[in-house]
């Protein structure tokens, strides 16, 4: 279905982010309406699919040069969308909201993509060649909204949690917000991302990995692999849709050399799993039971939900 016109509302609407356009003669901002009316209505992430709703004037290398224009900035353009929908949504009755940063890889892309690797994910699956992206979304109640969005560049080492730090420096809570919990996978769990999150006075939620030590030297993974099964207890957590999910749990107050106080939790799913089976948590609500921790630890997997049904990101990987 191809439309003639953008609606009406719809222009007026996003007439507040005109300025953030400043190249009148290639008519950026139009185009840039026609996107978002043709993600509306077909629903996909890909370019090609987004022109089909368009005139047949607006050609397909006519937004893909949009796109990729240097003349407008398409993070700045992010933020500002990101600060009026937090303050339009209806907030949650506790006031927490979650910020979940995760990676996602993009298996098809062009041979000459300067930033395309060849990488695994997982020990028994298949090399595959393409590159990765960093998405960071706050998510409370069924919400769930894109907070930034980059291109991860494989020379540069530790580059996403460098990411992430900055992505956490830039992002600023809605005033309704009364407590930010930080949720993430253990290939986030550097030192320096955790005293970032501390010090600007967030939660943190993180899988650790096993070569952390505790302060009195006691190794992780010592801990994981030599703890005996009679202290795990059976615990069941809830996700924020209310299904139940079942763990062997054990959970124990220590202290680390570089975050302090803090509780850590040895989970499994079935009792007989092994030492490598075991997930290592960690945060600083040291209040919260062992269910909540492990509640909170699940909302991660937003992110994985939002990759699969909302969009491919193929716009969002051509403008970065």
């Amino acid at each position: 279905m191809r439309l003639r016109s953008i609606p009406r509302s719809v222009s007026n609407r996003l007439a507040p982010y005109r300025p953030f356009f400043t190249s009148t003669q290639a008519q950026h901002f139009n185009i840039w309406c026609w996107l978002l009316v043709g993600l509306i209505i077909s629903g996909s992430g890909q370019l090609k699919a987004l022109t089909r709703c368009m005139p047949s004037r607006l050609a397909y290398w006519t937004a893909l040069r949009m796109i990729r224009a240097k003349v407008w900035d398409e993070q700045a353009l992010l933020d500002v969308m990101v600060d009026d929908l937090l303050y339009s949504l209806p907030p949650p009755k506790d006031g927490v909201l979650h910020v979940i940063p995760d990676t996602t890889r993009k298996e098809k892309t062009g041979e000459k993509q300067p930033l395309a690797y060849t990488t695994k994910m997982g020990k028994f699956e298949p090399y595959l060649f393409g590159h990765s992206v960093l998405l960071m979304i706050a998510h409370w109640g069924g919400f769930r909204i894109p907070v930034a969005v980059r291109v991860i560049n494989p020379k540069i080492k530790g580059h996403q949690n460098i990411l992430v730090r900055e992505m956490l420096r830039k992002f600023r809570p809605p005033a309704w917000c009364q407590r930010v919990i930080v949720e993430a996978d253990a290939g986030f769990a550097a030192k320096k991302t955790l005293q970032l999150v501390v010090e600007i006075g967030f939660y943190y939620v993180f899988a650790l990995p096993r070569t952390w030590k505790l302060a009195n030297g006691t190794h992780l993974s010592d801990l994981a692999r030599c703890l005996p099964k009679k202290f795990y207890r059976r615990l069941a957590s809830y996700k924020f849709d209310g299904r139940r999910r079942d763990y062997w749990t054990y959970s124990k107050s220590a202290k680390l050399s570089v975050l302090g106080d803090v509780t850590l939790v040895l989970s499994k799913r079935r009792f007989n799993d092994p030492p490598h089976r075991i997930k290592l948590l960690v945060t600083n609500l040291l209040e919260a039971s062992t269910g909540e921790i492990l509640s909170h630890f699940s909302r991660r997997w937003m992110v994985d939900t939002f990759h699969r049904y909302y969009t491919h990101w193929n716009t969002f990987e051509i403008a970065a």
